[in-house]
């Protein structure tokens, strides 16, 4: 089957063949911690990135390799993590939080256009647990494949 909105039906998770699919992904963390992005490898015509959301009761402060980012000030804003940005695959995050939560879903540029979107159309992710606090997601783009292959990187959490 391929996700599209209508799949998830405006919930979003759907189950199929025992796998549970995400629109948007919400780690388990909470406090301090920091997660270690990489990204193992792309199967897409198109650019593929990381979207982080936070939650509307997110309070704290999030630092991009060692770099504090600028808060996000408006409903649903976001920071987009594009793989093109990170010549080593790989970049941490660093999440101070009193409050709320971060989450996530997988993005890509859209076809002939400049524009990047998620959690729509085709986008979906699956979440295999390689160990303890190391995930790594599968994911399909807006093209109309079910491979969730486009894009596949992972996530190393420490907490503190």
């Amino acid at each position: 089957m391929i996700p599209c909105s209508a799949t998830f039906d405006g919930k979003n998770t759907y189950e199929e063949n025992g796998r549970i699919h995400y629109r948007w992904y919400y780690p388990e963390f909470s406090g301090n911690y920091t997660l270690t992005f990489r990204f193992i490898s792309t199967n897409s015509p198109l650019p593929q990135g990381v979207s982080l959301f936070v939650s509307k009761d997110f309070r704290g402060k999030m630092y991009l390799n060692g770099t504090e980012l600028q808060p996000l000030k408006s409903t649903f804003a976001h920071y987009t993590f594009r793989i093109d940005e990170f010549p080593e695959n790989e970049f941490t995050l660093r999440v101070c939080s009193t409050a709320g939560k971060i989450f996530l879903a997988n993005t890509s540029q859209l076809h002939n256009s400049d524009s990047w979107d998620c959690a729509v159309y085709g986008y979906a992710l699956w979440v295999e647990e390689l160990s303890e606090n190391h995930y790594r997601f599968h994911c399909n783009d807006v093209d109309l494949d079910d491979d969730y292959d486009d894009l596949i990187f992972d996530i190393i959490a420490e907490m503190d």
